[in-house]
């Protein structure tokens, strides 16, 4: 398991990226794969001496989708779960957008406002950032019928 950023190795039960190499096979090349999963592993040896690892909590998100906002690495799928604990928020959306070459966001949330200031105060004791959310009425949102488009680029998306 390696850091997704840096390349380097990862200590025991540190989220990184998954790397695969076929060691097993006598006469197989050894080809590393990077998988693009995230997942924390916790590490030991079999009655070989071969190294083995379960996988805590299983996939936990993809390398692919995370995003480094003032040096914090966030996931689509670490964020949701601090919204989801919030049952007053019917629907919401992140924009990100490029501030000065570094990437900033922006969460729209159908909530009011104290509900908004609640997810604020999770998100940064989770991140130790301060991520604003928007209050919006119910409905402002666009709704999809299959997987919800919740991160957006609008600076990006205006230009295609």
């Amino acid at each position: 398991m390696i850091d997704a950023v840096s390349e380097q190795p990862v200590d025991d039960g540190e989220l990184g990226e998954l790397i695969l190499t076929p060691l097993g096979r006598t006469g197989s090349p050894v080809l590393r794969y990077r998988t693009g999963d995230l997942v924390r592993a916790s590490r030991g040896v079999d009655a070989l001496g071969f190294p083995t690892f379960d996988l805590v909590g299983g996939i936990l998100g993809r390398t692919d989708d995370m995003l480094v906002i003032r040096g914090v690495n966030l996931y689509p799928s670490g964020v949701d779960a601090i919204v989801r604990k919030f049952s007053e928020i019917y629907e919401y959306q992140v924009v990100i957008e490029e501030s000065r070459e570094m990437n900033e966001i922006l969460i729209r949330a159908e909530c009011d406002q104290k509900i908004a200031r609640a997810l604020e105060d999770s998100l940064r004791d989770a991140y130790s950032l301060r991520i604003p959310v928007e209050s919006l009425s119910k409905g402002a949102l666009p709704r999809f019928e299959m997987k919800a488009k919740r991160w957006i680029r609008p600076d990006k998306e205006s230009k295609h």
